[in-house]
């Protein structure tokens, strides 16, 4: 069993929520369209990239709930998806 305050208990969660939040904006704009349809229509427009970056926008929430409750084990794992998310954005901005 995970103990309380490690890293995979923040960074789990710290992966999930942006591509959820992100692509959940995404779908109610565009409903008819199936999931791998709204990857492509993202990667075709250049929008990948921000849509992740706005997703990311909830980790800043999860590392301050992990903050407050003393988690900083926890807090750290967000802090490492978010450097994830971030090389991933850079990668979609720069090389796409």
């Amino acid at each position: 069993m995970l103990k309380k305050d490690n890293i995979l208990i923040g960074l789990i969660p710290a992966l999930i929520c942006p591509l959820v939040v992100g692509f959940g904006y995404y779908i109610s704009m565009h409903e008819k369209a199936s999931f791998t349809q709204l990857y492509s229509i993202t990667v075709q427009y250049h929008v990948f990239g921000p849509l992740l970056a706005l997703g990311c926008v909830i980790n800043l929430g999860l590392f301050f709930l992990f903050m407050k409750m003393n988690r900083t084990k926890a807090a750290n794992g967000v802090i490492i998806a978010t450097l994830l998310y971030i090389a991933i954005t850079m990668y979609y901005r720069f090389l796409k």
